[in-house]
């Protein structure tokens, strides 16, 4: 979900009225205080919602702090406020001094801090996270620009190391995980996140994809890459990745050898079992390489025709009307699919929806205030 490139200057738009009652329809009005007071730091923007399996109601929101001007003190206040939504207000010292061991780590001008975002069980917030991006190091600047350079696994493993440290982590399959995916299909540390769980525990995700400015895994082999990844962090992690997955994986992208696979998270369970996520259709990466951006939005039609792709080998997904009812919702309220995930943990497999303001074509998320308001 980062840009390619972060010098161009960007803009944030204003939510528009039908943004507005869009999301007043999904959440409660507590919630909806919460959302207004992150999104009203100046340079916070709304960036995504994850839905849940009926597509009826938010499971997650994420804020975006991806402004090229965004000073750090509103970055460590976004910090403190998610902590606060879930009762965890304590724990914010240690995510901001997170943020600062992966920039010392990376040698960087500017706050590797990307996104905050919030969990939702029922009504209330239950988990705070955070998305620190580590795919690049050394930013210094030429004639006015920050210029950087790809993070190595040399690189990788030292802010692993250094996270799990701090955070009392463990580091050593974390670490395995990372080289094994970076040997087997050349994708690096793209962004490491930190879930602030309900019983004040923290734990670590991984997020794996091609080098800063290179497009994401499409077609046969963008499928040949992702499964050499796959099997490689599944063996690294001694867990497995049930064949109904493949099955959908192998058809999902050999049937639409356009749509590009980006990410790849990781996530070990206390039970043992590994999380992944295999995210389509990040349009923040993809819109980097199209002029014309028609790679930019996957449509909601067309994730109907992926129907099959995920019911063949036994995946549940969407039923047809609540898929029409979120397009027809959607559409009123100026929200577009930002993108759909495959998750598997154990014999589950599911898939994920993500939706955001249409308005937002930037990257940098939208502000809750709106000058029709």
């Amino acid at each position: 979900m980062l840009a390619a490139t972060w010098g161009a200057e960007m803009t944030l738009r204003a939510l528009t009225i039908p943004n507005h009652e869009y999301l007043r329809s999904l959440f409660t009005s507590q919630q909806l205080l919460a959302v207004g007071r992150n999104t009203a730091i100046a340079g916070v923007g709304l960036s995504f919602l994850k839905l849940d399996n009926r597509l009826k109601a938010p499971k997650a929101v994420a804020y975006s702090l991806q402004g090229c001007g965004l000073k750090n003190t509103a970055r460590a206040a976004s910090v403190v406020l998610i902590c606060d939504d879930c009762d965890h207000i304590q724990r914010a010292g240690e995510l901001k001094e997170a943020t600062l061991i992966v920039k010392r780590a990376l040698n960087l001008l500017r706050s590797p801090l990307r996104h905050t975002g919030l969990e939702l069980t029922g009504q209330s917030f239950s988990e705070a996270k955070i998305y620190l991006q580590t795919n690049i190091k050394d930013e210094h600047l030429v004639d006015g620009r920050i210029n950087h350079s790809p993070a190595d696994l040399e690189d990788d493993l030292q802010v692993l190391g250094h996270l799990c440290e701090f955070l009392h982590l463990e580091a050593k399959k974390a670490c395995a995980m990372t080289a094994a995916v970076r040997h087997a299909a050349g994708l690096g540390l793209d962004m490491v996140g930190l879930d602030l769980r309900h019983d004040g525990r923290i734990e670590l995700k991984l997020y794996f994809a091609p080098p800063e400015g290179v497009a994401g895994l499409s077609g046969a082999g963008g499928y040949s890459r992702a499964e050499r990844a796959l099997a490689a962090l599944h063996a690294a992690s001694m867990t497995y990745f049930q064949p109904q997955s493949w099955a959908a994986l192998r058809e999902i992208m050999t049937s639409n050898p356009t749509l590009c696979l980006n990410q790849i998270s990781a996530e070990m369970q206390p039970s043992g079992l590994m999380k992944s996520k295999l995210y389509f259709d990040l349009w923040k990466r993809e819109k980097t390489f199209d002029a014309d951006q028609s790679a930019a939005d996957f449509s909601f039609d067309a994730l109907e025709g992926l129907r099959v792709a995920f019911r063949r080998p036994g995946i549940s997904f969407p039923a047809a009307a609540d898929l029409r009812a979120l397009k027809e919702e959607a559409e009123k309220g100026e929200f577009v699919l930002d993108a759909f995930c495959l998750e598997t943990l154990g014999e589950e497999a599911k898939i994920k929806i993500y939706i955001r303001p249409a308005g937002n074509t930037d990257g940098d998320g939208m502000t809750w205030e709106s000058e029709h308001q």
